[in-house]
């Protein structure tokens, strides 16, 4: 059975792989698991294995420090080489950097979706039924 991951199906094995590269990374949310499942999809294994020990090695000797101070994650390091790499065309990179279009600033939210939590209004307790 292949593992369906936002407009891509993939066999088993990446999946499995991709989360492994995750708990590597300390990924843990579904956003990084879909670019890491695209990146060993589209690499294959040998040369995801290949960025990730990159990811890996700049980890262990301190990881990327910004001008001010505070540090890249492992994962976000990782994504990073991904993007930079000289070797990937530009078709493997939108393949697995989607481009997702930005609301509209008038754009209404559909009135299928739910709300996000931090646009719902709390709701109110329910009052006592008088009898």
């Amino acid at each position: 059975m292949q593992r369906r991951v936002p407009y891509v199906s993939v066999p088993p094995d990446v999946w499995a792989l991709a989360r492994a590269f995750a708990a590597v990374l300390g990924e843990t949310l579904p956003p990084p698991l879909r670019i890491i499942t695209r990146v060993v999809d589209r690499l294959g294994p040998a040369r995801a294995r290949a960025l990730l020990g990159q990811a890996l090695t700049v980890e262990a000797q301190g990881g990327l420090t910004l001008p001010d101070g505070t540090r890249r994650t492992s994962g976000v390091f990782f994504f990073s080489l991904v993007r930079t790499s000289d070797t990937l065309s530009r078709a493997d990179k939108e393949y697995i950097f989607p481009r997702r279009l930005a609301p509209s600033p008038g754009m209404v939210w559909p009135l299928s979706a739910p709300l996000p939590r931090h646009v719902m209004a709390p709701t109110p307790a329910p009052s006592p039924a008088a009898s």
